[in-house]
């Protein structure tokens, strides 16, 4: 790739995630505080989001699937995105319980890949477009940040219908960006690419633990995201505290992202994610001792070494170990554990605890399993400097008697 197509295709994947974030902060970051204020309890609210994300695991699965049986990536992104607008538009006349809950389903199902989908769309793009993966990430972040600062504010001012407008206008934006990007998966030399069985993903040892990992460390992550708007209203936060806290997280994300190109190809993969899951265990300790918004507010700074070290480490570490035709959908399906999975378990089961227990009950079963991740990836850690270590000693001389003819 010469340096005037990769410096093109940096910008427009730089655009696209802008985008794209900034389309998903319309309705993804308020939505639990839009249920609150209709009246819906704490459980309710955990059940509607756990729906979502089982939805969104299987959509993860599908589509990431469909993305490599079909060999094109672009398309379902753009079916995603417009189904999202489809569902989201009308989102507030949903007046029944039922129908908002079926609604989040549908939400789930396509949601959840399209993120991981543009990731994938970058990373098999070309090497050289893959080592910039993290600058081109670090604008969504950017985009849901300044969006999300200002938005809570616009919300209280001209009321929850800008949600659901606003995210229409966007998703068509978006998809007129995303036509003008060309396709990852294109036959090579007139040769289609490689399909592989998905089972085969699930005997890699390596992909496995990552899975497991995945799932520890983010559960109490998800916990604190799904239920901020809960924390924040019960230390007397507002929407415009949920806007700035928002703004904190995201912001953060944008120079360890842009930086990413330099510590994820020269550090252990393991290792990063030892640091990242650490900080992780010392963001729900903070979280359970906070006592102001402010400081809610401040403590999501640390996205910046949690989320920003993790993502990008994961992303690329995937893409090595994901054997070809099957690397979107390697990529959705961790995806589906740190998003899916985890954020349903966070969801349903926090909410109940909340209910019958309190906040700090909840957060300190989150220190818990954070403290359970940081070990099993020490343990991890440990292991791969072992095999480092055994791979690098010489191999023993063998001596070799010759004996005498005579003899």
């Amino acid at each position: 790739m010469s340096t005037a197509e990769l410096r093109k295709k940096t910008r427009q994947f730089s655009v696209l995630q802008w985008l794209l974030w900034s389309t998903w902060c319309t309705y993804g970051a308020f939505n639990v505080l839009y249920l609150s204020a209709r009246g819906y309890s704490n459980t309710t609210i955990g059940t509607a989001v756990s729906i979502m994300t089982a939805c969104g695991i299987a959509g993860q699965y599908f589509w990431g699937y469909i993305c490599d049986r079909n060999q094109t990536v672009k398309k379902v992104f753009i079916v995603c995105l417009l189904g999202l607008a489809a569902v989201v538009v009308p989102y507030q006349f949903y007046t029944s319980p039922v129908a908002v809950i079926a609604a989040m389903g549908v939400i789930g199902f396509l949601w959840n890949p399209a993120s991981s989908i543009i990731d994938s769309w970058i990373l098999e793009s070309s090497s050289d477009l893959a080592r910039n993966y993290g600058f081109m990430r670090a604008w969504g972040s950017i985009g849901f940040a300044l969006l999300a600062s200002v938005f809570g504010t616009a919300i209280e001012k001209f009321g929850w219908g800008l949600m659901f407008s606003s995210f229409g206008i966007l998703a068509l934006v978006t998809v007129g960006m995303a036509t003008t990007i060309e396709d990852s998966h294109k036959p090579v030399d007139n040769k289609p690419r490689q399909k592989a069985n998905p089972v085969e993903l699930f005997k890699n040892l390596d992909y496995l633990l990552l899975m497991v990992v995945s799932l520890l460390i983010f559960i109490p992550a998800n916990t604190v995201t799904t239920f901020l708007p809960v924390m924040l209203k019960g230390l007397g936060g507002t929407a415009t505290h949920q806007g700035l806290a928002l703004f904190a997280v995201a912001i953060s994300e944008f120079p360890i992202l842009v930086l990413a190109r330099r510590f994820v190809s020269r550090l252990n993969a393991q290792l990063l994610l030892l640091i990242a899951g650490t900080f992780y265990f010392l963001r729900i300790v903070l979280m359970l001792l906070a006592q102001s918004p402010t400081a809610i507010i401040l403590i999501g700074l640390l996205q910046s070494v949690t989320f920003g070290i993790y993502l990008p480490t994961v992303r690329h570490y995937v893409n090595q170990i994901a054997p070809d035709g099957l690397k979107t959908t390697a990529q959705t399906a961790i995806t589906a554990v740190f998003f899916g999975a985890a954020s349903i378990v966070a969801s349903l089961a926090g909410g109940m605890v909340m209910d019958r227990y309190g906040l700090g009950v909840l957060l300190t079963a989150c220190v818990a399993i954070s403290a359970l991740a940081v070990l099993m990836l020490a343990v991890m850690v440990l292991r791969s400097r072992a095999g480092r270590e055994v791979s690098s000693c010489p191999s023993p001389k063998r001596t070799v008697v010759v004996e005498s003819a005579g003899r």
